[in-house]
């Protein structure tokens, strides 16, 4: 898949090269200028090509979602030149034009500068993490650019007042009132007695965020049925989660609450497996929902619970047209594997930022930027066709601004090593599930 991917991008690299001084990143009426193009105001040297910037991380450790989210993007990209571009621009084509960051936050931000002032880009997407989002946001803000975040999901990027940086996508603050809910559920559809939550998460902005906002969902609405009587915080990378285990058995736990990143999270799972903590977890996303868990981690997944922005089951549930934008990014993208929950972000925040040039009419930044802030999609329009979302708006939420308001995530159960859909309740009733629960004794196993 990487490899198809890559030669993709190799291709539009070419392309760019070709066209860089009739490249256009601008509206209608702008004004010419050098051939870097004024990132300040969008001008730059006309023609009828709209340039759009991504930061991935192709390389290093997070290459493989980096790989996976372009993917989606460029899915996004390719479908809508193929339907004639941009029609309120005349038919303009859309060109990605990528940044490798080496899953290395500071190279996220210093090639986020340089495709805003080098690349004559009228917007900016990326990138996976929360921490590479976080940083990028600024420079966005700095040269007046549209940032469409495509994965991130810590609040705290949203909580400075930006005007320029947008999330379509789910937030942590929106998942921790919604897993919080869901306990709840657990517990009034099976008397769960669950009531001591330990949560363990990655000291990240991700990890730490979301930590955050499950105790203050509890603290501030549930006080009176739920206790946080473990809150552990680790270094990326672990080498041992022992000790964390063992704190687990001995504090009276009912249910454990993990954000950890892919390596983490097979070792966690196979810590809690090596000394048969019968306890249920549910999980927040991150390591947990990417093909490669299921394919590592083996009998060890099974039963876990986690929530996830997006999964195949989805489609069960969603339009023909769903089913074949899939097909589509599987013959196309992925060599023949199912879109992933990075995939299906990527294509998200791309058909969003489409949505809102073709509205804005216009290649300068500041009407996109207007345009995404203006943008009001109902559950059935083209932008939800994958996500189970009752709209796309962006306004303020959990502190935020500039956040999809109506981001919602799936919930999933890996029964004989697949993740099969249960939740939320909108699309799957928690008594009409395939929920296995409660869950089996590791000895049951």
């Amino acid at each position: 898949m990487e490899e198809m991917l890559m030669k993709k991008v190799s291709v539009l690299f070419l392309v760019a090269a070709m066209l860089l001084s009739l490249v256009a990143c601008s509206g209608g009426t702008s004004s010419s200028g050098d051939s870097s193009g004024d990132a300040s105001t969008g001008s730059s040297n006309g023609g009828d090509t709209v340039r759009i910037g991504v930061t991935m991380p192709l390389t290093g450790s997070q290459s493989a979602i980096g790989n996976r989210q372009l993917a989606g993007i460029q899915l996004a990209v390719d479908m809508q030149n193929e339907k004639g571009g941009i029609a309120s621009l005349g038919g303009a084509q859309v060109e990605l034009v990528v940044a490798d960051t080496q899953s290395d936050t500071n190279i996220a931000v210093t090639e986020a500068e340089r495709l805003i002032t080098s690349e004559g880009i009228c917007a900016l997407m990326g990138t996976y993490s929360s921490a590479a989002a976080a940083a990028s946001a600024p420079i966005a803000e700095k040269y007046g650019i549209p940032y469409m975040i495509t994965n991130a999901t810590a609040d705290e990027i949203l909580q400075n007042g930006y005007e320029y940086t947008f999330r379509a996508n789910v937030c942590n603050g929106l998942d921790a009132i919604d897993m919080v809910a869901y306990i709840q559920e657990l517990n009034d559809t099976f008397d769960a007695d669950i009531h001591n939550i330990a949560i363990v998460y990655e000291n990240s902005d991700w990890g730490y965020g979301m930590s955050v906002g499950i105790s203050n969902e509890i603290a501030e609405n549930y006080a009176d049925q739920f206790s946080v009587v473990m809150n552990e915080g680790y270094e990326p990378d672990i080498a041992d989660f022992s000790a964390i285990v063992n704190q687990i058995r001995s504090s009276d736990v009912d249910l454990i609450i993990p954000m950890n990143y892919l390596n983490d999270a097979l070792l966690f799972v196979q810590t809690l497996a090596d000394y048969q903590v019968d306890i249920p977890v549910l999980a927040h996303s991150g390591g947990y929902t990417v093909p490669e868990f299921l394919q590592n981690a083996g009998s060890n997944a099974n039963y876990l619970l986690t929530f996830s922005s997006w999964d195949p089951s989805v489609l069960q549930f969603k339009s023909e047209e769903a089913v074949e934008i899939n097909e589509k990014y599987k013959a196309e993208y992925s060599d023949g594997v199912d879109m992933d929950t990075y995939a299906a972000n990527g294509w998200l925040g791309g058909v969003v930022m489409l949505n809102a040039i073709e509205r804005a009419a216009s290649t300068d930044p500041e009407a996109i930027k207007d345009a995404i802030l203006a943008t009001d999609l109902g559950p059935d329009s083209y932008e939800c066709t994958l996500h189970p979302f009752e709209g796309i708006k962006f306004g303020e939420t959990c502190g935020m601004t500039n956040q999809n308001i109506y981001a919602k995530s799936i919930i999933l159960q890996v029964i004989d090593g697949q993740f099969e859909l249960i939740g939320p309740s909108s699309m799957v009733p928690l008594e009409e599930s395939e929920i296995v629960f409660p869950i089996p004794s590791w000895s049951e196993r």
